[in-house]
């Protein structure tokens, strides 16, 4: 089983090789090693642009090329960042209500596009 994770910009100290991680799993109390659930852990750091700060996260989809994060509260956005460089690609941030605009944004879904040809992703709807 091979398992990605996101490291997302903070202002914690980074993880260093030696450092371990536990989990409680179930709620518990009883903590699991992450060696125990994961052969492999990679961590992707993610591009800090104005545009691009996550803060609050609601959901989170991928695609082959791209990650998408819903965050936000009141004041929801879409934002995609490349799934090997961690770039910041796009943030959708239309809140309003003209058209064109949502007033809240609680879901989203990601689709291939396939004609034209694109080798890019699609957010077809969000409400």
């Amino acid at each position: 089983m091979i398992v990605s994770v996101l490291l997302l910009p903070s202002c914690k100290e980074s993880l260093q090789s030696d450092s371990t991680m536990s989990f409680d799993v179930d709620g518990s109390g009883v903590n699991i090693m992450s060696s125990e659930l994961f052969d492999t852990i990679s961590y992707l750091p993610l591009e800090t642009t104005k545009e691009g700060l996550i803060g609050i996260m609601q959901k989170m989809r991928f695609s082959d090329s791209r990650y998408y994060f819903l965050t936000g509260y009141n004041n929801e956005k879409i934002i995609a960042f490349d799934k090997k460089s961690g770039e910041h690609l796009l943030t959708i941030d239309r809140n309003g209500r003209g058209p064109g605009e949502y007033v809240r944004a609680t879901e989203f879904f990601v689709e291939k596009v396939y004609w034209p040809p694109s080798t890019s992703d699609i957010i077809t709807h969000y409400y």
